[in-house]
Parts: structure tokens; C-alpha cells; sequence
């Protein structure tokens, strides 16, 4: 939290790190709240999987509704931005993906239930298990599967060298290596030889650096990489990869649509890039810190039960990593949620034996005072984002329906000082700027599309409205630089060329004018053809 904190210092807009801030100290608070809880009481990891089965049961049944309802019922293959049907099924999530991950999250707990459990809660933790792993499988995320692959791997190799600390001869090895051949040879002739089917194909895919899914995330890490090397030691500042990435593509062919990455899907990297080679080593250290508790509880002289929970905690922790590789889970709160408990889980098992963990009396109130301030100011900026979001939807229904008066009143009432951007990176000024522009108020548009460009100084979108302001203005000086900057971003945007074109035609440019039109790469556009044409006429090519 530290770094998170000493992070924002660097950032372009240290506003973006206030999420961050807020919801890497709520969940401070909560594993420490629960790890004193759990430490306090005997039974508590006899009620835990219990309650974690019915928020599975509760999330399987929404998946599954929406399968039904939104899947098996559609006549359509594809939504409409052209994803597969499938990614309808959002779960109490705002994407499938998330959705699986918070699944795969509870998988732990439900393990524990079935081992440790005797009857009716036997079977409603089985059922819960059975029900979360066939929901994943329809869900079809690749990062998910390959983590419970990757993870029981793990386990079953953790389990095999610790037998005897579990109470099982050292004789259970061999049978562990036999089962974990015969699952690889599986594998691996499922991968061969298994074609024409969708989860084969699916989870072929992961591995395969030329899927369409894959080929652009590389070229993320690799430029988050270059951002890394930029800032090694204080990072870019928390929430502020997203302003920061536009500087790096060049070179990458990259299309206007791909230019809408706000996180580098991949955690680690992630981490790095905002807040230093000091922020993922501590990131690191945690999880370490955590493994080196499972590997005590194990080789202690704990109850056969604990031990069984330990390694269920480490599948679950490993195939979190897992996903932090392909993934975001360390941005999704309820994500967080999951390891905290598991983490809280961890200390209360290691230090059972020897210590409780408690506040005393002198440091109760200042702990109480502190968290209670902490969550007030979380609770605050959550309302505030959420407001936020409400009215910039109605923003954005009113400029679909070119209502440019409503537009401007609801991006007003989003501005807060908590939150500059909204959940795609757009400044709420854009918004405001452009329902000026679009109201003929040139100056009050320039006024907060300057405003945009500060909260978001790499948005090719905000660069080229605020050159068309200055361009309607008849600042042709200041068109040209916003338009140069967004064309330095992304060279082939063909808004950005086309209007630098008409700023040196006016300023009776006609080479440069044409220079710009032949770059764009729609070359049966009409009218682009038709202007071309035209200023070949001028400078004399014709």
C-alpha cells in the first residue's frame, strides 16, 4: 500500500490512483480484521466453506440462468460488438472472464468442505464444487482452465513430496507421478490429435503466440516493458499505465480500436510498470510470505485437517498467480476478497499454535479510528465513481442521440474531483467539451477539451476534438499540434489525417495537404479520392 501510495507522486493524474489507494487498504483491513477473527475462534474453518458454497450456489444459478436465457435461447452466434455469444454470460460480473475467475476462486473452500464435511453439508459443498468447475467449463476462458491444470499439477507434486506429512506412506509418490504421466500423455494427445472441437481448440490457443486473442496482448507486454525500463524504480503511478502506454506503440501496426487497453492483462507487469521494480518485489514477497506459511503448517505437527486445508489454499493461491499472468484479478475487488480470505485462512492456521493474533487496548482505538477513517474516504470515492459512471451513461445516450443540452448537464454532474476518467480512460471534460462544440460554444470547448488533454494527454480522440476546436476557431497553429500529436500516437488515424489536411490546405499547403490525404488507408473512400484528385490539380501532378 505503501508504494501505491508513494506511486501517485509520479503519475500523470494522481487522481487514478485513488482506486488503487482505497481498495488495496480496504483489503488490508479486511485480511487483518479476519485474520484476527479466525485466530479467535476454534471452529471458524468449519463455517467457512459452508458459506462460501452459497455464494456459489448463488453465482452458478445466475450463470447458468443467463446461459440459458442469453445462450441456448439466442438465435445469434456473436454480440454486437462481435464477440462470441458466450460472453453474454456475465454472471454478477461485468465480463465472463471475471466472471470465471471469481469462480476458480472459491474452488479451495469448496474442496475443503467436501473433505472435511459429513453429510447434508458434505453434499452441498460437492454439489457447489461440481456446479462451479461445469459452469468454467462453458465459460470457456483459457486463463482459468489452464490455472486449475497448472495448480493441481502443483498440488498433486506438493502432495506427493509431503506424503507423510499428511499421514500417507512415501510409497503414495509413485502413484502420484503414474497419475500425473497419464494426465500429461492425455494432455497432450488431446492437444495433437483433438481437433474440430471448441474447449480442444480453445485451450490449444493459449499457447499459440499467432491467435488473434494473443498476438495483440504481447505487443502489450512489450510495451509495458519498455515503460518499465523508462521507470524502474518509482513507475508510472498507480492507475496511470493506461496514459502512459499511447507513448509506446509506434512501430507496432496497431489499429485505432486496440489503442482501448486501460491494463496490461498481466498483473505482474501491471504492478511493475506502475509502481516499480520495489512495488513487485513486495507484491512477490506477500505470496512468498504465504507459501512459506503453507510449507510450515504442513511440516508442523498441525492436525491432519489443517494441513488438508493448507493445500487447498496452495491450489488456490497458485492458480491466482496463474491468472495474474493472462489476467487482472488483482483490479476486481471480490477477487481480492478471495485471497484475503485465504491469506487470513493461512495465519490463522500458522500461528494456531502458538500465538493469538489481537489488538491490544492502547493501539484498539487508533486502529478503529484509522480503519473507520479509511473506509469512510473508500466509501465516499466509491459513491462519488458510481455517481460518476451513472450520469456519464446518460452522457452517453444523449450523444447517440445528439441531445447535446442533456449531454452537457449529465457530464456536469459527473465531474468530481475524485475521479477524472471514466472506466474506458475518457475524461468526463471530453464529454463536456464536445457538448460545447457540438452547441457551437467553441471557447467553452477548447476550455475543457485543454482540461481532457491533462487528465488524458495520450487520447488520440480528445488531440483531434481539440484540434477541431481550435481548427473552427481559425487557430490553425494549435489545430496542427494536437493533430500532429495524435497522428504521432497512432499515424494511420484517419479523422487526425484527413483534418490536418484541410489545416494545411488553408494555409494554402497543398503538398503537405495531399501528402497527409494519401496516407489514409481508405482508399475507397469517396470523398478522400475526390480531394485527392483535386490537389494533385494544385500542386501541378496532373
Amino acid at each position: 500500500m505503501l508504494m501505491t501510495v508513494f506511486s501517485v507522486f509520479f503519475a500523470i493524474n494522481f487522481t487514478e490512483g485513488f482506486f488503487d489507494i482505497f481498495k488495496t487498504a480496504t483489503i488490508f483491513i479486511l485480511l487483518l480484521v479476519l485474520s484476527i477473527i479466525f485466530s479467535n475462534q476454534n471452529d471458524w474453518n468449519q463455517k467457512l466453506p459452508l458459506f462460501v458454497a452459497f455464494a456459489a450456489l448463488i453465482a452458478v444459478a445466475i450463470g447458468f440462468y443467463q446461459y440459458f436465457d442469453r445462450v441456448l435461447m439466442s438465435s445469434q452466434e456473436v454480440l454486437p460488438d462481435g464477440k462470441p455469444i458466450i460472453y453474454a454470460v456475465k454472471g454478477l460480473m461485468a465480463h465472463k472472464n471475471q466472471f470465471s475467475n471469481s469462480l476458480l476462486l472459491m474452488i479451495p473452500f469448496l474442496g475443503y468442505g467436501v473433505f472435511v464435511y459429513r453429510g447434508w453439508r458434505r453434499w452441498l459443498t460437492a454439489i457447489s464444487l461440481l456446479l462451479v468447475f461445469f459452469l468454467i467449463i462453458i465459460l470457456q476462458t483459457r486463463a482459468v482452465w489452464l490455472a486449475i491444470i497448472v495448480a493441481g499439477v502443483f498440488s498433486a507434486i506438493f502432495f506427493g513430496f509431503a506424503a507423510q506429512s499428511f499421514g500417507y506412506s512415501k510409497n503414495i509418490r509413485k502413484y502420484v507421478i503414474i497419475v500425473l504421466v497419464f494426465f500429461t500423455l492425455l494432455l497432450v494427445l488431446g492437444l495433437t490429435f483433438g481437433k474440430n472441437n471448441i474447449y480442444i481448440e480453445r485451450l490449444k490457443s493459449i499457447v499459440n503466440p499467432q491467435s488473434h486473442d494473443n498476438i495483440y496482448r504481447l505487443k502489450i507486454w512489450e510495451i509495458s516493458m519498455d515503460m518499465a525500463a523508462d521507470y524502474p524504480i518509482t513507475g508510472v503511478g498507480a492507475g496511470n499505465w493506461q496514459l502512459n502506454m499511447a507513448n509506446y506503440i509506434q512501430g507496432l501496426d496497431l489499429k485505432k480500436d486496440q489503442l482501448n487497453w486501460v491494463r496490461p492483462h498481466n498483473d505482474f507487469i501491471w504492478v511493475l510498470t506502475e509502481k516499480g521494480i520495489f512495488g513487485l518485489v513486495l507484491f512477490l514477497s506477500l505470496f512468498a510470505t504465504v507459501f512459506w506459511f503453507i510449507l510450515n503448517i504442513v511440516k508442523s505437527n498441525h492436525p491432519i485437517k489443517d494441513k488438508i486445508f493448507a493445500l487447498f489454499l496452495f491450489f488456490g493461491l497458485t492458480s491466482y498467480l496463474v491468472i495474474s499472468f493472462f489476467d487482472f484479478p488483482y483490479e476486481r475487488i471480490n477477487q481480492q476478497v478471495y485471497v484475503a480470505l485465504m491469506m487470513a485462512s493461512l495465519a490463522a492456521l500458522a500461528f494456531r499454535k502458538d500465538v493469538k493474533l489481537t489488538i491490544s487496548k492502547s493501539y484498539y482505538l487508533g486502529f478503529f479510528a484509522a480503519t473507520l477513517l479509511i473506509l469512510l474516504f473508500a466509501i465516499i470515492f466509491s459513491f462519488q465513481a458510481w455517481q460518476q459512471e451513472n450520469h456519464l451513461r446518460k452522457a452517453r445516450v444523449a450523444l447517440n442521440q445528439k441531445n447535446w443540452k442533456v449531454m452537457l448537464d449529465e457530464a456536469k454532474l459527473a465531474e468530481t474531483p475524485f475521479k477524472t476518467l471514466d472506466v474506458e480512460a475518457i475524461p468526463v471534460d471530453w464529454f463536456i467539451g464536445l457538448a460545447y462544440f457540438s452547441l457551437d460554444d467553441t471557447e467553452n470547448a477548447i476550455v475543457h477539451y485543454e482540461k481532457a488533454k491533462l487528465a488524458n494527454p495520450t487520447l488520440i480522440t480528445v488531440l483531434n476534438n481539440l484540434g477541431q476546436a481550435y481548427f473552427k476557431k481559425k487557430d490553425y497553429k494549435n489545430a496542427e499540434i494536437n493533430y500532429l500529436a495524435a497522428l504521432d500516437i497512432l499515424p494511420t488515424y484517419r479523422e487526425a489525417l484527413f483534418n490536418i489536411s484541410a489545416v494545411y490546405f488553408y494555409k494554402q499547403d497543398y503538398q503537405k495537404a495531399l501528402d497527409a490525404l494519401q496516407k489514409i488507408e481508405d482508399k475507397n473512400d469517396k470523398e478522400i479520392s475526390k480531394r485527392i484528385e483535386q490537389l494533385r490539380k494544385m500542386v501541378g501532378k496532373e
